[in-house]
């Protein structure tokens, strides 16, 4: 049906930049967009810069850490 269409969805943003400057710009920005698209966005971001990776790998424990937390906040709020 249409109406599935416009099922409650949720997301969270976890945003890399090369430096910490405008993270906060970026993640305003994304959450007008997925407002947009009637998506509901976990306010809490994980913002993690270009040094926490390497090879591909998630390297900062700290870093990982916070991504399972927002896993976890993200999931609970969907249900909600």
């Amino acid at each position: 049906a249409a109406s599935d269409v416009y099922k409650r969805q949720t997301a969270g943003l976890a945003i890399l930049a090369s430096s910490n400057i405008g993270f906060t710009d970026v993640q305003t920005l994304l959450t007008q967009l997925m407002s947009y698209f009637r998506v509901i966005t976990n306010p809490n971001a994980v913002f993690a810069t270009a040094d926490t990776i390497e090879d591909g790998q998630i390297i900062s424990e700290e870093v990982k850490s916070r991504l399972n937390e927002l896993v976890d906040d993200t999931l609970a709020l969907s249900r909600a």
